[in-house]
């Protein structure tokens, strides 16, 4: 079963961000997006392979994935392919500047943990 891993994905005050009023980070991690979790591989699940694996997400405008890029390796390709075509099609809440929905880099973490 694969878990849900924390996101850098969470809105960024405007103070912090230097963007201005009314500015946050796209968000992944929001039960309104219905976004599903990647399916475990049947043959990473009989290797036992496990693993994080970060994703370099550019998100636009109207929320969704314009590029996934494997940002650091779970150390298995299918783990880390699996997570990039399940991220692939996520919906985002994009990111904010001035109120206006813009283009802008997040990271996901996808944990792929065989239960014991």
């Amino acid at each position: 079963d694969t878990r849900q891993g924390d996101s850098a994905a969470t809105p960024i005050k405007s103070r912090q961000s230097g963007h201005g009023a009314g500015s946050s980070a796209p968000i992944a991690r929001d039960p309104r997006l219905n976004n599903p979790e990647p399916p475990y591989p049947y043959e990473s699940r009989r290797r036992g392979e496990e693993g994080r694996v970060i994703l370099k997400v550019r998100v636009a405008a109207d929320g969704t994935a314009a590029s996934v890029e494997v940002d650091k390796s779970s150390g298995y390709r299918r783990l880390d392919m699996t997570a990039r075509r399940t991220v692939s099609r996520w919906t985002f809440i994009p990111a904010k500047q001035n109120n206006a929905a813009v283009e802008a880099w997040t990271k996901v973490t996808i944990l792929f943990q065989l239960r014991a």
